[in-house]
């Protein structure tokens, strides 16, 4: 009954714009994990629809829908295969949506027929069943379990048979250098943290099951863009706040003043290592001496704390998105323990990880927020 209201909408409306589409993309992966449609069908269909003319009238439309999130963790693993069951088929969505790729070449995989009976050769037991009946006969209840399944041509599913998950996946790692990659399409992060290369099932299951609430998470909505990144890309969500942390900044100290706020706003110390660098640059680059007198550039010579330092410097004026000096002294200091070993290729610490993800999202919150 999920395709009701988007007959209705793009009865209305052939083609959406990119505002559009992102809210009806929310919609859907909403209205399918809060299994909107299970009852009341018709009042539902309605409502939907009504919110749809909002969204086309310009207005924001509101999809607050209920999602057990504590628990659909364990609901992905307990799930069996099941291609009649409505759950079984909006996980297989969000793995289509991920541009799944073949493990062997690294091309994409076909959908032909994906919801159809004859697809099955196609869903591959990521842990071979009959693997898992000589090894696993204790885990028989999560041998089908929807988190156990992938998207692979069937020929690539047929050499994999049933070797052990530590035996294939090794082989294919060390075949191709492109594997990693490869294996992001398919919601696994980390080879060596998926419990695969060991054999364990149960860490396995957990693993993926996170990741993919993770996905769930951004594709509702609710999470950012940069949950689903912390594990397969992190710098990236590292990069990006840099350059927002910096525009807010420069931004926020240049309404105050027409002329350079460099000499009033900014810190004599950081004034002054930034001169150090900038006299390093200029040996290499004598050519881009006038670049380096404005502010936009010379900003960029700061590191993360020395951000945090022109806030707290400038609080009267920075210092209204952050609510306490005491929590931007925090976050930022756990960002940049995150953000050094990551963009240096050093091993980092859980502990670590944990708060620096955390400050990433809280000052991607903050930075939202001021831009609102």
């Amino acid at each position: 009954m999920i395709l009701v209201p988007l007959t209705y909408l793009f009865h209305k409306k052939h083609a959406l714009n990119n505002s559009e589409t992102q809210h009806v993309e929310k919609w859907f992966w909403q209205a399918c994990l809060s299994n909107r449609y299970d009852a009341t069908v018709e009042a539902r269909s309605e409502e939907d629809c009504i919110a749809f003319d909002e969204l086309l009238e310009g207005k924001e439309p509101s999809f607050a829908f209920l999602i057990d999130w504590a628990a659909l963790k364990n609901n992905l693993i307990a799930q069996r295969y099941n291609l009649r069951n409505a759950f079984v088929k909006t996980v297989l969505s969000l793995y289509s949506y991920a541009d799944p790729k073949n493990l062997l070449d690294g091309r994409s995989v076909s959908f032909d027929g994906l919801f159809s009976g004859y697809y099955k050769h196609n869903l591959h037991h990521i842990f071979p069943q009959a693997y898992l009946r000589n090894n696993e006969p204790r885990r028989r209840e999560f041998f089908d379990s929807v988190v156990n399944i992938m998207l692979i041509p069937a020929i690539t599913n047929n050499e994999i048979s049933d070797k052990a998950p530590s035996v294939y996946f090794r082989s294919l790692s060390e075949a191709n250098n492109e594997f990693r990659d490869i294996l992001h399409h398919h919601y696994i992060s980390d080879l060596t943290q998926s419990g695969l290369l060991e054999n364990d099932f149960v860490k396995f299951l957990d693993f993926r099951a996170s990741h993919l609430v993770q996905a769930f998470r951004v594709r509702t909505g609710i999470g950012s863009r940069s949950e689903e990144l912390f594990d397969s890309d992190p710098s990236k969500p590292i990069s990006l706040l840099e350059t927002r942390v910096r525009a807010f900044v420069h931004n926020g100290l240049r309404q105050e003043t027409l002329e350079s706020y460099w000499k009033e706003s900014i810190p004599l110390d950081i004034q002054e290592a930034v001169n150090k660098k900038i006299q390093g640059d200029m040996k290499r680059h004598p050519y881009g001496r006038d670049e380096f007198a404005r502010d936009e550039v010379r900003i960029q010579f700061l590191d993360i704390m020395d951000y945090a330092k022109v806030i707290l410097s400038n609080w009267q004026l920075l210092g209204g998105a952050f609510g306490s000096k005491g929590e931007v002294e925090k976050h930022f200091l756990a960002f940049k323990n995150y953000r050094n070993p990551v963009k240096h290729g050093r091993a980092l610490n859980e502990v670590d990880k944990r708060n620096g993800e955390a400050a990433v999202l809280w000052l991607e919150n903050i930075l939202r927020d001021a831009a609102a």
